[in-house]
């Protein structure tokens, strides 16, 4: 799975957004607003990674356990596919 091109990350601040532009803008009127984890994982989503390697990627970075890292991103995919922001 890898992040729909037409939507790129941006911190305005001390805040970081997904921003949804042309065709995606149409779709999902509005944007996200992501803490640190949220804007790791989407970096992670700039290449063709799997659910494993996220969380693989997210117990390394970060101390939290494979378990709770597993349904973290698991619910994080799921808000990005609402919003279309998710290429499977």
């Amino acid at each position: 799975m890898k992040l729909n091109p037409e939507f790129v990350l941006r911190t305005l601040d001390d805040t970081t957004i997904l921003v949804p532009f042309g065709r995606a803008q149409v779709d999902f009127n509005g944007m996200l607003t992501v803490n640190a984890v949220g804007a790791f994982l989407v970096e992670q989503l700039q290449n063709d990674v799997t659910e494993d390697e996220l969380v693989e990627r997210l117990t390394a970075r970060y101390e939290v356990d494979a378990e709770t890292a597993r349904k973290d991103v698991s619910s994080f995919l799921d808000s990005l596919r609402q919003c279309k922001a998710l290429l499977d």
